[in-house]
């Protein structure tokens, strides 16, 4: 049943954001970047959500705008590299998506407008002064850590009443992902949860910490939206699966290969959403005048099929908040 709703400068090399003048060049063929700390396979569905969206702007691949994407594949050292290709392409824009990636392309230049797409506390982060003045040439798309993490806990506390003890996957090279487990660490105390946040910065260890995690006595598992999860999803959920570990995602694609729970602003929606701010750059709008947006809506995605191979009985109090059902 789905309810789901839409809602470096390079060395000093002369690149230059061409702006209002070249907005109005007749037959122009804009450029559009897209960096992305996923894979083509993870990020298939939000990329076909910005062409769908800039089509109805009017954009057309092969007509009057060029897209190039570079997928990082969950390997954030690639990332530097990644930015340099596609600012070497010289681009009227650059969608980052993943805050390891809009860090890579905000070191990387200070002119080509750089628009956010899925991130958590762009202010905090440091890639905006502010959410009503962006500032430089950032803005786009950002989300609250604090929303989400209290909500995380939150269900996964309906879903297991006993719940006792919660890890907390992190990958440590996220600054942001900080913020998120200070948050489910704040929200556990009041319900009196014990939490421990387990670190996982490479995808050789995905296997082996995942693996432990019965050993260490959770009842649940809370995963923090980054990349090495992400591209690995299949591999983490049957893991999970095989532990019978009950566990909450904030990226649906979890939940879509066999994950139990999702919980977040939703990506492709973001994704589209940029469509909007690319339109605005490329007709002349200098990115440090638009506003960075909240979500305006969060989904919640469940499983029952998982639920059932866990033995559990979602309450009614949270398939009345979801979005989706998976059956």
């Amino acid at each position: 049943m789905r309810r789901r709703k839409l809602i470096a400068l390079l060395g000093g090399a002369a690149i230059t954001w061409r702006g209002a003048a070249a907005a109005q060049e007749s037959g122009k063929v804009y450029r559009l970047g897209v960096l992305t700390t996923g894979s083509m396979i993870s990020d298939q569905g939000n990329v076909e959500a910005l062409r769908v969206a800039l089509s109805k702007l009017g954009y057309v691949s092969g007509k009057n705008i060029q897209i190039d994407i570079r997928y990082a594949n969950g390997e954030s050292n690639s990332l530097p590299s990644l930015a340099t290709e596609l600012l070497q392409l010289r681009p009227d824009a650059i969608i980052a998506s993943g805050n390891p990636a809009i860090a890579a392309v905000k070191r990387a230049t200070t002119i080509i407008p750089l628009i956010m797409g899925v991130n958590a506390d762009a202010v905090g982060a440091g890639y905006v002064a502010s959410l009503a003045r962006p500032g430089g040439n950032v803005t786009g798309l950002t989300s609250s850590p604090k929303e989400l993490s209290g909500k995380w806990l939150q269900l996964l506390k309906e879903v297991v009443p006993g719940l006792k003890r919660v890890a907390v996957i992190r990958n440590p090279s996220i600054p942001t992902n900080f913020v998120l487990s200070q948050g489910v660490e704040a929200a556990a105390q009041p319900l009196g949860i014990e939490v421990i946040v387990v670190d996982i910065n490479s995808v050789d260890r995905v296997a082996s910490v995942l693996g432990a995690l019965p050993g260490k006595h959770v009842g649940g598992v809370v995963f923090l939206p980054e990349q090495i999860m992400m591209v690995n999803a299949p591999q983490v959920v049957r893991i999970i699966a095989t532990e019978k570990l009950p566990a909450i995602y904030a990226i649906p694609r979890f939940v879509e290969v066999g994950g139990l729970m999702e919980y977040g602003a939703g990506a492709s929606p973001i994704w589209a959403r940029c469509a909007y701010y690319a339109d605005k750059i490329f007709r002349g709008a200098n990115p440090r005048d638009l506003p960075v947006e909240l979500p305006t809506k969060f989904d919640l995605i469940v499983n029952l099929k998982t639920a059932r191979a866990l033995n559990l009985t979602l309450p009614q109090s949270v398939l009345i908040q979801a979005d989706e059902v998976i059956k």
